[in-house]
């Protein structure tokens, strides 16, 4: 993620679990995490395997949030079956 914001007191991101090529509906997003400011990573550990996560992130400061950012969506790997 890159930090275009000037004046923010930190991030908000958040994820949505979904399908495959199914986009994530506004409402189905769940903040997960919150930042300080200047931040341009976030790990998210513990997830499902063969399921797809969306992410989005928006900065906030004392004057509110802005807007969110373009949503990213990846999909964790299947477990191997022997």
């Amino acid at each position: 993620m890159d930090d275009n914001a000037a004046t923010e007191d930190g991030f908000r991101i958040e994820r949505c679990t979904g399908f495959l090529n199914v986009p994530c509906a506004d409402a189905s997003f769940a903040q997960i995490a919150q930042t300080g400011p200047n931040t341009t990573t976030y790990s998210d550990t513990g997830l499902s395997a063969a399921t797809s996560y969306s992410y989005r992130a928006r900065a906030f400061n004392g004057a509110g949030n802005s807007a969110y950012s373009n949503t990213a969506t990846a999909m964790t790997p299947f477990p191997l079956l022997w």
